[in-house]
């Protein structure tokens, strides 16, 4: 055994004084066990993951967090606490199940449909409301850090005329990659129409009020359109991860869709896989272990006064050290 490792690691007689691992069969075995590992988590995300595990991208994300943490920021800043919104609710799971049915990734739809669409089919008559998006993250905190490090999100979260607030976190598969979408809805039942700025992708603003939102190719972040219309029936194109559904409540959705609400208190604790963070771990480990092969291999050949025609540690270092620099500085997520 022992045997082995050295032939694998160490510069010796058995393996031409050049580690095995560094050689072109022990790269290729690297890389093999680097593809093995993406298809065995392609291989949990096709079924079920392994008894007692959830595979996700969320692996600690929950609605009541979501909530809980907006409501710091506001008081923080001095503002009142947001109730949540049994309606804003369905709509923000309307809107996460509408871009994984269309396949798009925007506060506007392919086909024209605004945020404000799900808010008033969702039945809730609103004077002001707005909304926030995120996806891959992999904690509840780095999703609010990140809408509060954006000023257009930022805005929304301490805006001061939004009373009532509901999130919805689904998984689902989006243009092909499993993915994790958090849909933040704001809005206030006062009323008296209220005045909102909006600003699209370009930076440019517009002051609405009480008009209805026309369509425009960039996304709006918040608008005001005093309205309402009947609740719909939501069919579900994710898997919700939130809060259990209490009893008798109905949640509009298909049957066999897990809905677990945000009004419940009740959340189902399971251990989560996080795929890029095990992907991260593992190319982090390969790179950790060329690097201190390749110190190895090169303190042998100094002391040995070992002469090669080819392979260069010092331009390996230099390549292994920016590709783990780019590994670790790989983030999770995005925001709209």
């Amino acid at each position: 055994m022992l045997s082995t490792l050295a032939h694998w690691l160490i510069p010796q007689g058995s393996n031409n004084q050049r580690p095995k691992i560094l050689q072109p069969a022990g790269l290729s075995f690297l890389v093999g066990i680097f593809l093995l590992m993406q298809n065995g988590l392609e291989f949990l995300m096709l079924t079920d993951g392994v008894k007692g595990f959830v595979l996700g991208y969320a692996s600690s994300i929950t609605p009541s967090q979501i909530v809980e943490l907006t409501n710091q920021r506001r008081v923080a800043e001095g503002l009142a606490s947001l109730t949540v919104s049994e309606e804003l609710n369905q709509a923000a799971v309307g809107k996460a199940n509408d871009m994984f049915t269309k396949q798009y990734w925007a506060h506007l739809a392919p086909d024209g449909t605004t945020p404000w669409v799900f808010i008033r089919n969702a039945g809730y008559s609103y004077t002001v409301a707005g909304e926030n998006l995120a996806r891959d993250f992999g904690e509840s905190n780095s999703v609010v850090e990140a809408w509060m490090a954006s000023s257009t999100h930022k805005a929304n979260l301490i805006h001061p005329k939004y009373r009532e607030i509901g999130v919805a976190v689904v998984d689902g598969k989006l243009n092909g990659v499993e993915t994790t979408l958090v849909v933040q809805m704001f809005g206030d039942r006062g009323g008296v129409a209220s005045s909102v700025t909006t600003e699209t992708a370009e930076g440019e603003t517009t002051n609405l009020i009480g008009t209805k939102v026309i369509p425009t190719p960039t996304p709006q972040v918040a608008a005001a359109v005093p309205a309402s219309s009947p609740k719909p029936l939501f069919a579900a194109s994710g898997s919700e991860r939130a809060e259990a559904t209490p009893a008798g409540m109905t949640t509009g959705l298909s049957a066999g869709t897990v809905m677990r609400r945000l009004s419940a208190g009740v959340e189902e604790v399971r251990a989560m896989i996080q795929p890029l963070l095990i992907t991260k771990v593992v190319a982090v480990a390969i790179a950790a272990l060329l690097i201190l092969v390749l110190v190895v291999d090169a303190i042998a050949a100094y002391q040995r006064r070992t002469v090669r025609l080819v392979g260069r540690n010092l331009a390996h270092f230099g390549l292994l050290g920016v590709l783990l620099l780019i590994v670790l500085t790989i983030s999770q997520g995005a925001i709209l």
